[in-house]
């Protein structure tokens, strides 16, 4: 579960009532990035649709003028949660067919929207009023009892918004607000306590109010799904519940998710989008050839997902036991290229690493017990990949340890490099054995 706090939200709705009678779904979203001297890109995606960040669906690709502005039409068929974003912009909107607003606001993470007009900027206030609670930077310099006083006083508040705003804004805007309610309230008490123990400090919630916490999101689900971190941690706490099964096994995991799925009264889309979810994350966990029967049967009449869940299929089982290990190129210590291939016919124990990456570090002492147990079979090969992106950190780092003996490559860009990207490596440390089988490397594991 990652750490994050409550990101701020925009529903936005405007256009005039003949568009509305003639089902008209264009929205509009507009503005200008402020402090801008020339173009830059800016990607629009629907990211209350996506499986993963990994795997963004597009809606617009569009550049700035060089003061910053930008003008975009959607075609949306039902309210979506969306991204604006590129390497110096995050921002995130709940849009409504016909929706459409203007708004400036500096670089940076969720920055201050500024200036905002259109129809639908009056529920711009209620997300202002939305946005600063359970924040965990501000929780963070309170002592217990403040924190516990200032969360039930932070709910009650949220509370009364949801109530006074009924009567005032779209079902669908309230139902979002309402599940986005439930969810804040989850991660900050499942979370928050873990963010406040970094500190030297301890603190938890009572068993009972976590637990309560985890049922609502389950509860809540129909209205949730449609956001991306909600489904995402709706998964997780499905999973979880499995965990408390006294016989388990991988694929009894899987089976457990999707008939848990059947129960949450989901409407269609949030139906669909939560089985792609658990199919894209047991691909991830390695079980894909078990799974691809139900897979394939599932996308025959469900399209939405049809093209990324083939693609992820196809992907995972060309990585799965048995099948040819995917070559790569990196660079050896020495400045020499490599190619996994030069080690054909060797067994080998592949460490996927980088030097910013305390828990790989730290599992270093393992390989090297391993390497030193095995020290008899030469056909063995430790073969260690840094994904680094900064090649100097890594040569200093392999000049401090030289006892950590083997083969060291580098295939630079973290997870985006070659090695990462063709061995579908989403987190680090991974360890992959390949055995040698004839002309061919095999993957293990």
């Amino acid at each position: 579960m990652r750490i994050r706090g409550f990101l701020f939200l925009i529903c936005i709705s405007v256009g005039s009532c003949d568009d509305r009678a003639a089902g008209n779904t264009n929205t509009i979203i507009s503005g200008r990035i402020l402090e801008r001297t020339d173009s830059s890109s800016l990607f629009i995606r629907a990211y209350g649709q996506e499986l993963d960040y990994s795997l963004p669906i597009y809606l617009d690709t569009l550049e700035t003028k060089n003061d910053g502005t930008f003008f975009s039409t959607l075609k949306l068929e039902r309210a979506s949660e969306i991204v604006i974003e590129n390497d110096n912009v995050f921002l995130m909107f709940y849009l409504e067919s016909q929706d459409s607003i203007y708004f400036e606001a500096t670089e940076g993470y969720l920055p201050e929207l500024r200036n905002y007009t259109g129809r639908g900027s009056e529920k711009l206030e209620v997300f202002n009023e939305i946005n600063p609670k359970f924040s965990f930077q501000d929780y963070k310099v309170l002592d217990s009892l403040e924190i516990m006083n200032t969360y039930l006083d932070q709910l009650r508040e949220y509370q009364i918004l949801i109530d006074r705003i009924k009567d005032q804004f779209s079902e669908d805007f309230v139902n979002y607000v309402t599940a986005q309610m439930t969810y804040a309230n989850f991660h900050f008490s499942n979370v928050f306590p873990w963010f406040y123990a970094d500190g030297g400090r301890s603190f938890s919630f009572v068993d009972s109010l976590v637990s309560k916490s985890r049922d609502d999101l389950v509860k809540e689900a129909r209205h949730g799904v449609q956001s991306h971190d909600y489904a995402e941690d709706l998964l997780y706490v499905v999973l979880s519940r499995y965990d408390t099964i006294s016989s388990k096994t991988d694929f009894g995991e899987y089976e457990y998710y999707m008939e848990t799925v059947e129960t949450l009264e989901l409407d269609s889309a949030g139906y669909e989008k939560m089985k792609a979810l658990g199919f894209w994350y047991f691909l991830s966990q390695g079980l894909a050839p078990q799974i691809k029967n139900d897979l394939e049967a599932y996308l025959v009449h469900n399209i939405s997902y049809r093209e990324v869940l083939t693609a992820e299929l196809d992907a995972w089982m060309k990585l799965a036991p048995g099948n040819p290990a995917p070559n790569f190129s990196a660079i050896d210590n020495h400045g020499n290229p490599f190619q996994l291939s030069d080690l054909k016919g060797a067994v080998i124990y592949m460490d996927v690493w980088a030097t910013w990456c305390a828990p790989c570090i730290e599992e270093f002492e393992y390989s090297k017990a391993l390497r030193k147990r095995l020290s008899d079979y030469a056909e063995v090969e430790f073969l260690y990949v840094s994904i680094d992106d900064n090649k100097e950190r890594w040569h200093a780092f392999l000049g401090r340890n030289l006892d950590l003996q083997g083969t060291h490559v580098l295939s630079q860009g973290d997870l985006d490099s070659q090695m990462a990207k063709k061995y579908k490596i989403n987190g680090i440390p991974r360890y992959i054995i390949i055995l040698s089988l004839t002309e061919a490397e095999k993957l293990c594991s």
